[in-house]
């Protein structure tokens, strides 16, 4: 289960679904003591990932974007391309979301 540490919500990538996606253990509930999605900075490894709170047509292509996917979970995607490939990310890396 995700933490809430120094106003830093720390979690992990659970599973890398078919397209790349990297889906994590956080979701929408974990995400309230931020009062609102807006301006959510998501930081993996050395990437730091704007949330976006549309659906993936939204995000830039081949970029990465951070939004709730149709389960609730935080995912990070890149449109038209791998999350897990270009962010060189796999199963049980950390995941750090803050304003």
């Amino acid at each position: 289960k995700p933490e809430l540490k120094n106003n830093r919500l720390v979690g992990e990538i659970e599973s890398v679904d078919r397209f790349g996606n990297l889906i994590t253990n956080i979701v929408r509930d974990d995400l309230k003591p931020f009062n609102g999605l807006e301006n959510l900075l998501i930081l993996l490894k050395s990437h730091v990932i704007i949330f976006n709170i549309g659906s993936y047509g939204d995000s830039a292509e081949n970029r990465a974007a951070a939004l709730l996917n149709s389960s609730e979970r935080l995912e990070i995607c890149v449109r038209n391309g791998s999350a897990a490939d270009q962010l060189h990310a796999q199963v049980g890396e950390q995941v750090i979301v803050q304003r």
